[in-house]
This record gives C-alpha cells, structure tokens and sequence, in this order.
C-alpha cells in the first residue's frame, strides 16, 4: 500500500505522491458533488407512471363559479343558487325521489383570476360499477340577477354569465384536480326567465396518486386526488312552458345538468419514484470514483519492501530512479 508514511529514497517522488493525492482528491469530491446534487435532484423527479382500471366509489359534483375575490361574510352570485338531485331511473320505470343538494362554498385562484364558486355535490357520489352512462341530472335554480340577455326562438332570454366545473376531486382545492378538469364556461337561465337549459355531460372518472419505492409520497408533486375527465359536453337552449320536471319545493330550477359517465371502472393513474434505484445507482457511482485513486498504486510502486519510488525515470521533473539505481521489483531466486 503506497502512503505518504512510505520511505522514498527520491524525496522528488514523495511530493509528487502528495500532489497527485490532493489533485484526485480534489476530482473526488468534484465528481462526488456533483453526483450529489444530480442524486437529490432525481430523489424529486418521478420515474415512471402506470395505469390501470379499477373499480371505485368516488365522488362526483357539478361546481358553479363566477369571477371575483369572496369577502368576509359574502356569497355572491353563486351562493344563491339552489339545486336538486335527480337520479336515472336505469329503467326500472319506478321514479326515483328529487334530492335536495345544498351547496358548499370556496373560493380560489387559477391562473391570474380569483373565482368564487358553489358545489353541489351527488348524493353518495357514483358506485364502484357504473351500469348506465346516465346516472342522473343536476336541476339548478339560479337568482334573478341577470347579466345577459340572449334571443332564443324569437324570444329574449335573461342570462348569467357562470363558469362549470364537473369534478370527483374530494378537495375542491386540489390543485392537480382543478388543472385537470378545468372551467365551461356558461350561459344559464336567470331566474323568472322563461328560458330552459339542458346540458349534457360526459366523461371518465380518473384517480391519480404519486408513490415512492419505500411506499411514502417522496417527490410527489400534488396531494392524491380524483378527476372528471371531461370528453362530450352540449347545452341548447330552448323556451318552453315550466313543467313539472323543473319545479320542485315551489321554485323553479331552469337549468338542467344530465350527467353522463362514459366508463364502467376507474382509471388508476399511478406514478412512481422509484428512491430505491436512484439510491443504488448513487453509491454506485462514488464507489466508481473512488477508482481514482488507483493511479497511485500504478505511477508508485514499492522498490524494496519499505521503499517506494516512482514508476519511471523522469529526470528533467527529478522524479523516479536511474535504471541502475533501481531494485528489482521481484528477486530471482
């Protein structure tokens, strides 16, 4: 083993040994540095992502929003929208009972816009199995605060300029949930307008999760959530007499959401990180630039059992030893 503690009969060979020390050592921790910082990089990067399908009770509900910033103790155009549930009859040809849905209020900010919106949300969501694209039709009552007014068959229609957002997120605030699904926007019957709207949406139900290799959320960029992922949407307009459908608790609700899932399963979109090969591939590498220091034990070789000299005879750098001078490496017998 060559050191610094070795005898060198040329002290030239001795100083040459603590420059080439210093100068792999400093490539060392170079080469180690920057694997490093390119190792905690990758630990924040996801690998791979895979999908399957699966089924899955998950949420769904229709959010209503409009532009502006929600102050303390203030509704706005959307908290005064009422709404009810009413499920598909799958054919059963028995008519399933109206259910009231109350709104949840929040506010939020995509992009450079704040929007204040409600969701109304299905009752116990949608079934691991869906049977029937229809499931059912969300019924909204909107206030009289027209914004618009619109000419459909002759007739002037007073309006509200609204955005639409069908979501299974649990969280409205899911921040991969809202880039996702993203915002319709819409023009809906104001309310004592004698205007209908009908709206027909449909889609897949989509699960997304971040995982690592050791089973945490390492480099997960978002919080686990649900997605609607809107593919056929339609809305015409119509003026008709209110009929029994759109009534319900005495009040009229115009607009009409049918609600298509076009998907038996669920698509469980998995990403991964896999920390354990990134780990692996890391240690390999400073194990590998360790092999830097093998340059010693080839440009330094002993020449007696404690003497160490240089390999060649280099006299214009003083180092090594005239070929005479040299003791051979391995004594003949």
């Amino acid at each position: 083993m060559v050191s610094l503690s070795s005898s060198f009969p040329n002290p030239n060979d001795k100083t040459c040994l603590l420059v080439a020390y210093m100068a792999m050592s400093s490539i060392f921790v170079f080469l180690a540095g920057v694997r490093t910082f390119v190792y905690a990089q990758d630990m924040q990067t996801i690998d791979k992502m895979k999908a399957h399908w699966q089924e899955k009770s998950m949420p769904l509900a229709l959010d209503v929003c409009e532009a502006g910033a929600t102050m303390p103790g203030e509704q706005g155009l959307v908290g005064s929208f009422d709404a009810f549930w009413w499920p598909h009859d799958f054919g059963s040809h028995i008519t399933p009972p109206r259910l009231p849905v109350h709104p949840v209020l929040y506010s939020i900010r995509i992009g450079d816009q704040d929007l204040r919106c409600a969701r109304f949300s299905v009752p116990k969501g949608t079934p691991p199995l869906i049977q029937h694209a229809w499931i059912g039709s969300m019924y909204l009552s909107a206030p009289q605060s027209a914004t618009a007014t619109m000419a459909v068959d002759n007739h002037e229609c007073q309006v509200l300029d609204v955005s639409f957002r069908v979501s299974c997120a649990e969280d409205p605030l899911n921040r991969y949930a809202t880039k996702v699904e993203g915002l319709v926007e819409w023009q809906l019957p104001a309310g004592g307008s004698n205007c209908t709207k009908k709206i027909q949406v449909g889609g897949e139900r989509h699960l997304t999760t971040w995982r690592d290799s050791f089973g945490g959320r390492k480099g997960a960029p978002y919080e686990d959530t649900g997605q609607f992922k809107l593919t056929q949407e339609a809305g015409p307009s119509s003026v008709h007499n209110i009929g029994d459908e759109h009534m319900f608790s005495g009040k009229a609700f115009l607009t009409k959401v049918e609600m298509h899932i076009l998907a038996e399963d669920v698509l469980h979109e998995e990403f991964l990180n896999d920390v354990i090969a990134e780990t692996g591939s890391y240690l390999a590498s400073l194990l590998a630039y360790v092999a830097v220091y093998k340059m010693i034990t080839f440009l330094f070789v002993p020449s007696d059992p404690v003497a160490v000299r240089f390999k060649f005879y280099w006299p214009s750098l003083g180092l090594g030893a005239k070929p005479e001078e040299q003791e051979p490496l391995v004594c003949a017998a």
